[in-house]
């Protein structure tokens, strides 16, 4: 900071410029090397323009609302009728001109392609789209269903749209909050959204309402476990008891033989978790036949932990049941 050319900068700066120290370059008798040339080019770049209506309608944030304001802005340029209240055909021809710009910004190029009776995109192929009205719908093999056109060739749509996002909370509101499934269900009876299963989750998880009416469920401290299964014991002294079923049996491999209804008795050890499985059939005591046959392998139990089923305990035989939780 204290050099004096900080302060006044170079000596020849404080005299004539004629007088300046001026070094004049030689490029010789070739000039530049080679024969280089410089070419300038100019290009002029317009972005595209979007539809003067589409900035407008972005500043709402209800597709009800976004209709109602398409209608007055149609009645001010005199494309509809004026009148008084704002009616269900007014709607209809909002939301067609909605939906037309919306496609034309994202379909633009199969629409063309449509008309001149080409081949759409890839993208597009499998829905095997048509044209009717102006408007791109899905075009399928539900011609003589007894359903309505809408639900026949319902309106394609892309799933990167704001109005897209907007006409699926739509939907969403009106009917009570409903889940990613049954809304979307109910959106394809008149639109199909491309990927619009992942849309409509993304906009269902997004709701405020949706999330704070749904708490997420807090678990109870369970009690300690019961002594038999903590303590070491001789296997099967404390056995829990269950049976399952019914399952279909044949007595024997001949020609004809029927079926018999049959279920499985099924003890486990509650100190090791080994599993004995007894198959009874349907007559007789279920418990009683497959109790008397397993003590008669394994000894006397200590404590028999069941679930309650029909003559358990008359086949206790002074052992301890605890009914099972």
């Amino acid at each position: 900071m204290e050099h004096r050319l900080w302060l006044s900068g170079p000596a020849w700066l404080q005299i004539n410029e004629s007088l300046w120290p001026v070094t004049s370059i030689d490029l010789g008798e070739e000039g530049l090397e080679g024969d280089q040339h410089i070419h300038t080019s100019l290009v002029n770049v317009r972005e595209k323009e979007e539809h003067p209506l589409y900035e407008l309608v972005l500043r709402r944030s209800s597709w009800s609302f976004i209709l109602r304001t398409t209608v007055w802005v149609l009645r001010f340029a005199k494309l509809i009728q004026l009148g008084e209240f704002v009616t269900s055909k007014d709607l209809f021809i909002a939301e067609s001109i909605l939906i037309k710009m919306v496609q034309s910004k994202h379909f633009g190029f199969d629409i063309k392609q449509l008309v001149l009776g080409k081949e759409c995109s890839e993208k597009l192929r499998k829905l095997r789209p048509l044209v009717q009205d102006g408007l791109l719908r899905v075009g399928g093999r539900l011609g003589r269903a007894q359903i309505t056109f809408d639900q026949k060739h319902p309106l394609i749509l892309p799933a990167k749209e704001p109005l897209v996002d907007r006409l699926v909370d739509y939907y969403h509101q009106t009917n009570l909050h409903t889940g990613p499934h049954l809304l979307e269900a109910i959106i394809r009876q008149k639109y199909w959204i491309i990927a619009g299963r992942n849309l409509i989750r993304s906009r269902v998880h997004a709701c405020n309402h949706c999330f704070r009416r749904k708490p997420l469920a807090k678990p109870p401290i369970m009690a300690d476990l019961p002594s038999c299964r903590v303590q070491p014991a001789k296997a099967f002294l404390h056995t829990g008891v269950d049976y399952f079923g019914p399952i279909n049996i044949t007595l024997g491999r001949r020609r004809g033989t029927s079926m018999y209804k049959a279920y499985v008795c099924l003890f486990v050890c509650m100190s090791i978790k080994a599993v004995h499985m007894e198959l009874r059939s349907l007559w007789g005591s279920l418990f009683g036949s497959g109790n008397q046959f397993y003590r008669s392998q394994a000894g006397t139990f200590g404590s028999i932990h069941v679930f309650k089923f029909s003559g358990v305990y008359r086949y206790a035989d002074g052992g301890i049941i605890h009914p099972g939780r």
